[in-house]
Formats: structure tokens, C-alpha cells, sequence
């Protein structure tokens, strides 16, 4: 999401892109830039991401014979896709 939001070049961001190129170790500061990135769409196009990336992980599993390593992998695809979306 960090990289969507430096990216931007929505008019709106340039609050939140200041404090991504600013020294987060201010409790304040670090609080403002993770509530601005909370609600900024850059976060939901990381999540999309996140899903699209993961679908496509498991398709690559799709093919593989049924075992315990393979749902293995899956859970932890799928569990990769829950924590960071």
C-alpha cells in the first residue's frame, strides 16, 4: 500500500507521501501517515493485488497431485492473502 500511495499523483495524497518520506519513529507522525493510509484507495489496490497474486499461486498448485504438502502450500497462500488483505 506504501508504494501505491508514494506513487500517487492524486491531489490529496501529498500529506501522506510527506509523512512516507519522513522519519516514522514520531509516535505522532507515524499515527497521522497510518490513519491517511487507512483510508487511502492505495490500500484496497494492495489487498486486489495481494488477491490476484494469490490466485494465481494456487493456480499454479491447481495441478499438483493431492497431499499434505500440497494443502500445505495452499494454507499458507491462503493464509499469506488473509494477513495482508
Amino acid at each position: 500500500a506504501v508504494l501505491y500511495a508514494k506513487a500517487s499523483v492524486a491531489e490529496g495524497d501529498s500529506r501522506l507521501q510527506e509523512l512516507l518520506g519522513s522519519d516514522l519513529r514520531d509516535d505522532a507522525r507515524h499515527a497521522e501517515a497510518l490513519a491517511l493510509l487507512r483510508v487511502n484507495p492505495a490500500l484496497e489496490r494492495a489487498r486486489e493485488h495481494t488477491r490476484s497474486v494469490g490466485a494465481g499461486a494456487r493456480s499454479v498448485l491447481d495441478p499438483l497431485p493431492v497431499s499434505d504438502a500440497r494443502e500445505a502450500l495452499v494454507a499458507l497462500v491462503d493464509r499469506v492473502v488473509e494477513r495482508v488483505g
